[in-house]
């Protein structure tokens, strides 16, 4: 999966049955996420099990905002530390 700086990638759609109904991103899915330069350097990889802040760990480092019922938008941000 590729995404690139500033851009948005829908995970999954779907109209849930009950009413509340709403999925999550499924990173798990992959493997591994990968974040590179403009230059194609890898800068760093998140793995399932990595300890500490990763993009594995929705739950805990995500924003999530409903900007419309039943619509969800999820945002993780690459920040400096996180580079280091």
């Amino acid at each position: 999966m590729v995404i690139p700086t500033n851009e948005t990638r829908l995970f999954e759609e779907l109209i849930g049955i009950i009413g509340s109904d709403f999925l999550e991103p499924r990173l798990i899915d992959f493997d591994s996420g990968v974040v590179k330069n403009l230059s194609d350097q890898i800068l760093l990889v998140y793995k399932p099990n990595d300890a500490g802040r990763n993009i594995y760990t929705i739950e805990e480092n995500w924003l999530v905002r409903e900007p419309s019922k039943r619509s969800f938008r999820y945002e993780f941000e690459i920040k400096e530390e996180d580079l280091e």
